[in-house]
């Protein structure tokens, strides 16, 4: 049998028969990709609420975490297949996200990293006060209810994030569309007279885009502004999974737990913490959550400018 096969694979490749089913499986491949492609790229046409539009946005964010993960492990591929030598950050992803750099600290610790912002930069900003018991979840069992049900519960939270999309969707004085950013900031104060680690009312922002720095439009909506962001240091905190309000919170008391233990407890500010997403909801892996502790001795150099 074995000796059979064998003469009848040399006489198929003799006669080119192997070549041409080679090149068959290239065409198919080539087709499916592109297929696939289009179908990836019609999803933003899509109602957000449809089932096939919620599946592929699940399909895409699988598709960039394996990005992400070939990129970080340098796979022959990467580099020019899907572009891992771009100077943003790869966490930023295809979004503009404000230019930093890194100071080196004289510590062994990787716990933090100490980040500088050495740029005034243009964010819109909404306020709102009053979290919803649901703010101490974390995302994915509210994901799971959207997927499920069709319907998303609204809280102050998920209310204050709409208000800025509808900015950057037209309700601006341009009525002009503007790309999504990241990150997604969260300013809140603290507080150590109650049981909650930050008070009720907390700020988010969305980075403007580089292109609008300048001519950024106005927003038309109550309670959504416009406002410069000053250069900066920060110690950064970086974590994972679906973030909440309780992520947030033991991320920041391990943050103040490391720099206190490297002679840094007192460059930070006490009163105000950041936090910042750069993900989308759908995307189910390697997600990528900071919390930012503001220095209070560092800022970027002049010449950083």
């Amino acid at each position: 049998l074995i000796l059979v096969l064998s003469v009848l694979y040399t006489a198929a490749v003799n006669n080119g028969v192997i070549a041409e089913w080679k090149k068959l499986q290239r065409v198919k491949m080539k087709l499916i990709l592109v297929l696939s492609v289009l179908f990836l790229v019609s999803a933003d046409a899509r109602p957000r609420g449809s089932w096939l539009g919620k599946i592929t946005r699940s399909f895409q964010g699988l598709m960039s975490a394996g990005k992400e993960m070939a990129c970080k492990y340098q796979l022959p591929f990467s580099t020019k297949l899907l572009s891992c030598d771009s100077s943003e950050p790869r966490f930023c992803g295809d979004y503009d996200c404000p230019n930093f750099y890194e100071k080196k600290l004289n510590v062994s610790s990787k716990d933090y990293t100490l980040r500088c912002y050495p740029k005034p930069y243009k964010w819109v900003s909404t306020t709102f006060n009053g979290r919803g018991s649901e703010e101490s979840e974390t995302y994915m069992p509210r994901l799971l209810k959207y997927i499920t049900a069709g319907t998303r519960r609204r809280t102050k939270q998920t209310e204050a994030f709409w208000r800025l999309f509808r900015y950057i969707q037209g309700e601006n004085e341009k009525k002009m569309k503007i790309n999504m950013t990241v990150p997604v900031t969260m300013r809140m104060e603290l507080d150590d007279t109650s049981d909650s680690f930050c008070k009720e009312n907390a700020t988010m922002s969305f980075f403007i885009p580089f292109k609008h720095q300048i001519d950024a439009p106005a927003p038309t909506e109550e309670n959504v502004n416009l406002e410069e962001v000053e250069p900066f240091c920060a110690y950064v905190k970086v974590y994972g999974g679906w973030s909440s309000k309780w992520k947030v919170e033991r991320n920041y008391k391990a943050l103040v737990a490391a720099l206190k233990r490297d002679g840094f407890g007192d460059d930070f500010r006490t009163d105000v913490i950041y936090s910042a997403g750069y993900d989308d909801p759908m995307k189910m892996f390697n997600r990528h959550n900071e919390v930012w502790l503001v220095s209070k001795n560092q800022s970027p150099k002049g010449n950083d400018l």
